[in-house]
């Protein structure tokens, strides 16, 4: 029985008249429990669809405050009810009272609770178009702005389908940050600056996220970053930031409409960045980054896609598809960060992985691998520790790799083998380890 089947039930078998015509009352064969929200008016007043809705929104947080109470005295997690959680309709009567008469069962009706929860409840049909937009994703990990996207939609699940206005806060504001922590980034990658660089710009906490946009994005892409008046800066800061800081330091309940403000703060904020990015000389200097923003059908709404960007994109693509570098070099950019600031342990040999690597010239040499870390390093030759049957089978496949590798640059990992002897420093792996080129240029390869 689902949710809205259960609510009718109940409904018949609690409430004094109400019963659906033509069909018998289902037995209900799990726990519930019936709440029913009454609000009086003054005879001679016909509440309007307006009225109705403001005093349900009352109902429900009478009923939030009895579940809170509850959850206090008990300790048990229950969660409070929205409108976006509930089922789409719920049944509704209106009646005369007269002293001792309640005036059951009085004229029964339906009550749109809200238009959010029919998402819920319907299903959009799934195009072949969409389905194979899907498997590209899927397949190719090169989205460059995920996290972004992923916590924005975070945030309007949480607002329109949960009812959960706080984790909509919460999840709005931190897909502001991935946004322009993540164009920022972008923007370093496209100037090919190392990981470890780009790491350098986020080592000082201090200026937070406005600071650090501030001093290194506006000078690329430019824009209005003032803190007041009405742009879109502004209105992130207050709506977004500054909710999410009143939440986080003071425990602070948010509203729909705060949760729905913090919301558009963050698209508002987007559609701004794209604007400045795609504008003058950022759009000639970034190609990549507004491609990676707005993707091909967004530059051509725009007028932004051109032959010559075509040739280039394919001159870019031959190599490896640049969004999957981005997210190699981004991902190196966050191991570099968790070492500054000791957010991980630091890499050791024990229990890492063991690579065997070919340079060009056919030199071969060895790696350690702590995947916890992010971090790896060359060891002392372990070819004679190695079981014979693996290093045969490690040196027979360097051979059939001969083919596939033009460059002669190749690495295998030795199944069953960790630690050795660490023989230099801890670098990022794309310093050591063949093929883990990160920059769409070359510019990186070993």
């Amino acid at each position: 029985m689902d949710t809205q089947e259960l609510l009718f039930a109940a409904a018949e078998l609690s409430l004094p008249g109400f019963e659906r015509s033509g069909s018998p009352a289902p037995e209900i064969s799990e726990p519930a429990t019936v709440i029913e929200i009454m609000v009086a008016f003054k005879v001679g007043i016909t509440p309007t669809a307006d009225d109705l809705s403001a005093a349900f929104d009352e109902g429900l947080g009478l009923l939030s405050r009895v579940l809170t109470a509850y959850a206090l005295a008990t300790k048990d997690p229950v969660r409070p009810p929205a409108r976006e959680s509930l089922p789409v309709m719920v049944p509704m009567a209106r009646r005369t009272v007269d002293g001792d008469d309640q005036g059951y069962p009085g004229s029964l009706g339906l009550f749109m609770v809200s238009a959010g929860s029919l998402r819920s409840t319907f299903m959009p049909e799934i195009s072949e178009e969409t389905w194979q937009s899907i498997a590209t994703v899927f397949e190719n990990d090169d989205y460059e702005f995920e996290d972004y996207v992923v916590h924005r939609l975070a945030a309007s699940r949480a607002l329109d389908r949960d009812g959960d206005y706080r984790a909509s806060v919460l999840a709005s504001a931190t897909s502001a940050e991935a946004l322009l922590d993540g164009l920022l980034l972008h923007l370093l990658w496209h100037e090919a600056v190392p990981p470890e660089e780009a790491a350098s710009h986020f080592a000082d906490l201090r200026p937070g996220v406005l600071g650090r946009s501030r001093a290194l994005l506006a000078p690329r892409i430019g824009g209005d970053w003032s803190a007041s008046g009405a742009g879109s800066v502004a209105n992130w800061l207050r709506d977004t930031a500054g909710v999410r800081h009143r939440v986080i330091h003071g425990a602070h309940v948010p509203t729909r409409q705060e949760a729905q403000a913090s919301y558009t703060a963050v698209t508002g904020l987007e559609q701004s960045l794209i604007k400045w990015l795609s504008a003058g000389k950022a759009r000639g200097r970034y190609p990549l980054t507004v491609f990676g923003m707005l993707g091909r059908a967004g530059m051509e709404s725009r007028g932004l896609f051109s032959k010559t960007f075509q040739q280039k994109l394919d001159a870019w693509t031959g190599v490896a598809s640049p969004g999957r570098l981005f997210r190699r070099w981004k991902s190196s950019v966050g191991d570099q960060r968790a070492q500054d600031h000791s957010e991980v342990a630091p890499p050791t040999v024990t229990g890492a992985s063991v690579l065997l690597c070919r340079r060009v010239d056919g030199s071969t040499y060895w790696i350690a691998y702590d995947s916890a870390s992010g971090y790896a390093c060359e060891i002392e030759s372990r070819s004679g520790d190695v079981p014979r049957a693996a290093w045969e089978s490690a040196r027979k496949l360097l051979a059939e790799l001969d083919d596939a590798a033009p460059s002669g640059v190749v690495s295998i990992e030795l199944q069953d083998l960790s630690g050795g002897v660490a023989s230099g420093p801890w670098q990022l792996p794309y310093r050591l380890i063949p093929n883990g080129q990160l920059m769409f240029d070359g510019s990186d390869a070993l």
